[in-house]
């Protein structure tokens, strides 16, 4: 919400840059890729990645974002959750 106050594209709740539905699709990717249990970690990561392509491209469909709010959104969100679990694990 902060960078969409910033760039001053959008609203809290609806479009501009960042997607945030799209940074917290990504997020939970990469927490659900760090919790899952090693012998299935593959298998759920990848359900977990295809889910928040899911949900990216509902974005874009839907006429609410662009593709490139959408990737930074889900860059965003990817990173800042991978930098979080490097920190506490």
């Amino acid at each position: 919400i902060g960078i969409k106050a910033w760039t001053g594209r959008g609203t809290p709740l609806r479009g501009g840059l960042p997607s945030g539905h799209a940074a917290l699709a990504f997020a939970a990717w990469i927490a659900i890729t760090y919790i899952a249990g090693p012998s299935h970690r593959f298998l759920v990561s990848t359900l977990a990645f295809i889910l928040a392509l899911l949900v990216a491209q509902t974005r874009v469909e839907s006429g609410v974002h662009s593709t490139l709010e959408v990737a930074y959104g889900g860059a965003l969100g990817a990173l800042v959750t991978l930098v979080v679990f490097q920190v506490i694990g």
